[in-house]
């Protein structure tokens, strides 16, 4: 993912950097228009490529009247859309300069090096599939190669083979007639596989999540939470909460069980039992969610919540990492050794027959 980050900062295109500084300059300009725009220009003017475009295009829209959320919304990968979503709530409240400083800081943790978790998913997935390939590779090549010189040797001294090498050789006929039937469909999985992988990769840099995972409504829980909690905290309505959460949220279930949630608040309905009933949150993250409220901590309740899905699924996500390591080495230590018990089995008995 490091790798890709830096193309895109060579290449001059929106990545959390970029996202994060811009931020950051426009919470020192929040209140006084000549300055923002004035700081806008500048920075337009020290950028280049594709990044400078989305600066131009959001000076111009703010020119000509549109709000801050409403100008990022119509620059397409300008920020995620998460943070556009936080930046339109507190539009509606107070505490703007503040949410624009913690969304900075959001960007930031994603960047290497930062507690981000993005990046070792990225690279063991990588890992993983360079190891396998290459292992299948050399099966493949020791099949073709070694395994007919082996059978020339064994014959030539009128040697039998020992059993581990004759079961081997046994598995690999039976399947050498159907090899060339797997070739092509394995290389156009891979291929797949690549592109699937770099794609995801890449939107995910630019959206801040994976698309793959942005139809599982559980996965929006905790942006949704924090979501909730700035609406509280900046004084911002409900629907416009929910309205802004509809808006990030890509076509799908998730987005019709937000609006689903956006209807029973606006019919006076009780906002915790509405998102139980949606699937959003769970009986006892419901009970939690009580209680702050009855302390008079509702926004905190909603924050702590958002944080407390977010660690809970890091910690098993690492765990999860964990394991995958030392399977995929102990898979290729196996088939390694493997490999040298059939070697050495196999000059062990052609010494001992020639002797």
């Amino acid at each position: 993912m490091s790798y890709l980050r830096h193309w895109y900062y060579l290449r001059s295109r929106p990545e959390p950097l970029r996202q994060a500084s811009l931020l950051l300059m426009l919470a020192g300009s929040v209140g006084n228009a000549t300055a923002l725009l004035q700081m806008l220009q500048a920075h337009e003017a020290e950028s280049s490529g594709e990044w400078r475009d989305c600066v131009r295009q959001l000076r111009s829209l703010l020119e000509t009247g549109h709000s801050l959320s409403g100008a990022f919304s119509l620059i397409d990968g300008i920020l995620p859309p998460a943070t556009i979503a936080a930046i339109s709530v507190a539009e509606g409240g107070d505490g703007l300069t503040e949410v624009l400083l913690e969304e900075s800081q959001r960007l930031g943790a994603r960047l290497p090096g930062a507690g981000g978790t993005q990046e070792s998913v990225a690279a063991l997935a990588m890992w993983a599939g360079a190891v396998l390939t290459v292992l299948l590779g050399l099966c493949i090549y020791l099949c073709l190669f070694f395994v007919p010189k082996v059978k020339q040797i064994f014959g030539g001294f009128g040697v039998e083979l020992p059993l581990s090498l004759q079961a081997a050789l046994d598995f690999w006929t039976n399947w050498s007639a159907l090899l060339p039937l797997f070739v092509l469909p394995f290389v156009g999985c891979l291929v797949a596989a690549i592109v699937l992988f770099w794609k995801n990769c890449s939107r995910q840099l630019q959206l801040g999540y994976w698309p793959l995972l942005g139809h599982w409504p559980r996965y929006w829980t905790p942006t949704i939470l924090r979501l909730l909690g700035l609406g509280m905290a900046t004084g911002a309505t409900m629907p416009r909460v929910l309205n802004s959460a509809v808006l990030m949220l890509p076509a799908g279930r998730t987005a019709t069980r937000v609006i689903q949630l956006r209807d029973a608040v606006q019919s006076g309905g009780s906002l915790h039992a509405a998102l139980e009933s949606s699937g959003l949150i769970r009986g006892r993250e419901r009970h939690f969610l009580d209680a702050a409220d009855q302390r008079g901590h509702a926004d905190w309740g909603f924050r702590q919540l958002a944080l407390s899905i977010e660690q809970a699924r890091r910690r098993r996500l690492q765990r999860l990492l964990g394991w995958l390591r030392p399977l995929v080495t102990v898979l290729v230590g196996v088939l390694v050794l493997y490999y040298c018990l059939i070697v050495f089995q196999a000059m062990t008995v052609l010494l001992e027959g020639l002797a």
